[in-house]
């Protein structure tokens, strides 16, 4: 039958008919392609996005229940809902590859395919038990006979499949119905997991049991993915999917041994468990995947060895059966735990099966990367021996121990252990047997080694050190200067003085090195902790009194400095206290010839001595000091960076995580130095030139304090860093009045991560739009709108703060024109329709379309192709899809 409507002219806008032709199927609003009937686009025009999906058998055959989609195993993107004026593709995905899958009856030797309607009276019934009377499979595999053989092996249908839907990204109340109404059909473990997340624990159907659940989820990928883990010939029945504004789940189960392997003897039964973590988890569901019980293909919680207990938290104890195995049978198995609201555990099991059990627990091999020679193992004590190297830190070793075919051991093999004393391994032999041997390591007598006094207690090759050097304090190092309690500090030299202690730094405990107290030092959890003595390197007497006389200047020997050179250490909640007390590094020759960067109170200062002088005042070379910038009490970052092509050195501080900022003064951003720093010392006549860095600490005229230092690094020339956009420029172009679409860039680091600023120059404020809190990735640049005409410029320029990373620069231009006038054309010059049978007739004068399609076209989502006048314009737009099924579409043409 023809429908034709009316519309009027309004304005400057003409207002079309179009009138479609359409034929009334007898079956329903159900189109054909390929000779098949395919299921309608669902359409819906609210805002929230809303989906209802039901899963059942060929739509051609069972209407879907009001307000639902079919969904009868198609290939994911075969099918779609349509909110708004966007489609959202759903359906299938093979699960071994994750690419889209019919699993209908649609698909070749696939006979009904994965789709059922359990319900001889479906016409007849509510909603609701249509809903659940109808199923698409999970997992066509598991489907096997009473032998175990898998029956749609050969068919499309006997794979494992999951179902997705494109939605856009936010949070959804889902739920869904898992079941089978058939009688008989009770070998199911059923359970569906919701983008990741178990919405119901596997249980075991009664005859005909369906079962409902609601879960919120988050979706941040864009696809809501569903499918059947932790099931076994799991069956969906129908999902909704809503937006919610609850909040999601977000919780995980954990078997605390995720993977058990157990010998057993062919002919016994044994046991073995695993403890299922997940606080506030309820029911448990258990199964193991794909299982094959070749008996009874209900009996799905056991197979040839394998029995699953009742689910709940905590340990769980399963039943291994060898009774009907033979040696060298082996037999693997994921046992699968599932709870509502939380990710799935998976355990593996593996048996093999042999012919008798060993009760060898020998230990065969002991063997470090230190020793220094084989260890001795003596059977008959149960003991194992071995030496290592000198220096060697004994509460950090990485035995590898062999043991007896089949046997453990506990502790495991390559493990980090202790062994200052001796360690007890316990050796389980394969029948279950222990024998407890004991393991020794002695650390080889020290080699007499002449000491590099009065610089260190180390030989003078040891003091200089390879660049670069990193520091945590977490554990100790060898061969280096030691703390209170022997630990290696990493350090290697300890600045001598010239002067007398002062009194209250006294005993002087090593007089070869006579700048050094380990009762002061302490290496502990992660910091380095100076302990302040009133000492100090600070001119030349009589310039200044009690001086001269720095105690703990902890460094390492540094050698050839040919690049520029960064040292820098973290002070933890630093709080020195007044009278000069002060902590920070230094680098330079000896305590006349040095450069420090320190924290003094609430101030940091960089202060230069040559020659022990060194000047005071704003005017000073040899003192940068900025005052009360809230260092105290907090952690301070300082770094020095020396330039050895032009002897300076820049100094920068950081406060807690924040960034570097330089130490500057009127007409001084950086310090020269003399060459003799980087000359150095002759420490020997082999060891030459050598030039130091390190830390310190004193309390001067102030109160004693300890200063904890996290970190310390020495490093070369950074490599080159640089941010960069994708583009040297940008240009716009619009008229007076128009909105002037935003256009992106994307700006990129040489490495790492880096945090930048966006400046411009000239200020473009007026007229251009910059990203707020820019970072790495695709950077919008916006016009502002109400521009007079004119030619607008500027550059962009992407900074990083800390001075690390090259200034990236874009260059931005804008062209404002007053419009020309536009044509007074507005007409359709061709409509256009894929199921056409002949031309759209148009009248212009009456602002008519009309056309004729095939008889059956679905006209609730006809997409025509519109060509209308030059320069004009038409809302809707062309080759959208449009609901013919109401008298006509108004189609508006502006006159431009």
């Amino acid at each position: 039958m023809r429908q034709f409507y009316t519309f009027f002219r309004i304005g400057f806008k003409r207002v079309f008919q179009v009138t479609v032709l359409f034929l009334l199927l007898p079956t329903g609003t159900f189109s054909m392609e390929s000779g098949k009937i395919i299921p309608p686009v669902a359409e819906q025009q609210a805002d929230t996005f809303s989906a209802h999906v039901n899963f059942q058998n060929n739509p051609a055959q069972t209407l879907p229940p009001e307000g639902y989609s079919a969904d009868y195993g198609r290939a994911f993107g075969s099918s779609s809902i349509t909110i708004g004026e966007l489609n959202y593709a759903y359906g299938w995905k093979l699960a071994a590859d994750e690419t889209p899958f019919d699993a209908s009856s649609d698909a070749s030797n696939n006979s009904t395919g994965v789709g059922r309607n359990r319900l001889a009276n479906y016409n007849q019934v509510s909603i609701q038990e249509k809903l659940l009377g109808t199923l698409v499979h999970f997992q066509g595999d598991n489907i096997r006979d009473d032998a175990g053989v898998a029956l749609w092996a050969s068919q499309p249908r006997g794979n494992e499949l999951f179902w997705e839907l494109e939605v856009p990204n936010g949070v959804y109340e889902v739920s869904l119905g898992l079941g089978d109404k058939s009688t008989g059909n009770i070998d199911s473990r059923h359970t569906a997991t919701v983008e990741g997340f178990s919405i119901m624990p596997a249980f075991v159907p009664q005859d005909q049991e369906t079962r409902m659940a609601t879960m919120i989820v988050e979706v941040t990928d864009g696809l809501l993915t569903v499918n059947g883990l932790g099931g076994y010939n799991s069956k969906i029945t129908h999902i909704d999917v809503t937006e919610s504004t609850g909040t999601p789940v977000n919780a995980s189960l954990l078997f605390d041994q995720a993977t058990v392997s157990k010998s057993q003897v062919a002919g016994t039964t044994d046991t073995f468990s695993s403890t299922l973590l997940g606080e506030g988890a309820g029911t448990i569901g258990l199964t193991i995947k794909d299982n094959v019980n070749q008996i009874d293909r209900n009996a799905t919680g056991n197979n040839d060895w394998l029995s699953l207990p009742t689910g709940d938290l905590g340990e769980l104890v399963f039943n291994a059966n060898a009774i009907d195995l033979i040696d060298g049978d082996t037999r693997d198995s994921k046992i699968i735990a599932t709870a509502k609201g939380f990710k799935p555990a998976i355990l593996e099991a593996h048996l093999n099966v042999v012919d008798a059990l060993s009760a060898a627990n020998d230990i065969t091999g002991f063997v470090l990367d230190e020793q220094t020679q084989p260890a001795v193992i003596d059977p008959t004590t149960y003991t194992a021996d071995v030496e290592v190297e000198n220096g060697t830190d004994l509460t950090a070793l990485m035995p590898e121990i062999s043991i007896s075919e089949n046997a453990t051991i506990s502790p495991d093999s390559g493990v980090t252990t202790d062994f200052t004393s001796p360690v007890s391994y316990t050796v389980t032999a394969e029948n279950g047997t222990t024998q407890i041997w004991t393991l020794t390591v002695n650390e080889a007598t020290a080699p007499v080694a002449q000491s590099c006094s009065p610089l260190s207690t180390l030989p003078c090759e040891d003091v200089v050190v390879n660049l670069p050097v990193a520091f945590d304090f977490s554990s100790a190092l060898a061969n280096t200067i030691t703390d209170n309690t022997g630990q290696g500090t990493g350090f290697t030299a300890i600045l001598e003085h010239s002067e007398a202690r002062r009194s209250g730094d006294l005993p002087v405990s090593n007089p070869n090195v006579n700048g050094y107290e380990p009762s002061l030092i302490n290496l502990n959890g992660g910091a380095l902790e100076l302990l302040s003595q009133a000492g100090i390197n600070y001119l030349n007497p009589p310039a200044s009194s009690n001086n001269n006389n720095q105690v703990n200047t902890l460094g390492i020997g540094l050698q050839n400095i040919t690049t520029p050179l960064t040292i820098e250490t973290n002070l933890l909640n630093i709080n020195t206290g007044a009278g000069s007390a002060q902590a920070g590094i230094w680098f330079g020759v000896e305590e006349d010839n040095f450069i420090k960067l320190s924290v003094i109170a609430d101030n940091v200062e960089l202060r230069k001595e040559v020659g022990g002088e060194s000047i005071n005042g704003d005017d000073s070379p040899d003192q940068i000091l900025v005052e009360n910038v809230g260092v105290a009490g907090q952690n301070v970052k300082l770094r020095m960076v020396v330039d050895p092509l032009v002897n300076t050195i820049t100094a920068y501080y950081a406060i807690n995580d924040g960034v570097f900022t330089q130490l500057t003064k009127s007409g001084l951003s950086e310090m020269s130095f003399p060459s003799a720093y980087l000359a150095g010392r002759n420490l020997n006549s082999e060891v030459t030139a050598v030039s130091f860095a390190g830390i310190y600490a004193t309390h001067r005229n102030g109160s004693q304090f300890t200063a904890r230092f996290d970190s310390f690094s020495a490093k070369g020339e950074k490599e080159d860093m640089s941010l960069a956009f994708d583009a040297e420029s940008l240009s716009f172009e619009g008229n007076v009045g128009d909105e002037i679409a935003s256009q992106n860039v994307t700006i990129s680091a040489t490495s790492g991560n880096p945090v930048f600023t966006l400046s411009d120059d000239p200020n473009s404020g007026d007229w251009l739009i910059l990203p707020t809190d820019p970072a790495l990735g695709i950077l919008e640049f916006g016009i502002k709108s109400g521009l007079p005409a004119n030619t607008y410029s500027t550059t962009v320029f992407a900074i990083d703060p800390n001075g690390d990373y090259a200034t990236a620069e874009l260059q931005i231009s804008l062209e404002v024109s007053v419009e020309e006038p536009g044509s007074d054309q507005n007409d359709i010059a061709s409509f256009e329709l894929e199921n056409a049978t002949g031309p759209a007739v148009l009248n212009l004068e009456g602002h008519l379309v009309n056309i004729e399609v095939e008889k059956g076209t679905d006209l609730s989502a006809l997409a025509p192709v519109i060509t209308i006048s030059e320069n004009a314009t038409i809302s809707p737009a062309s080759g959208i899809a449009q609901d013919f099924t109401t008298p006509a579409i108004s189609c508006r043409l502006p006159v431009p």
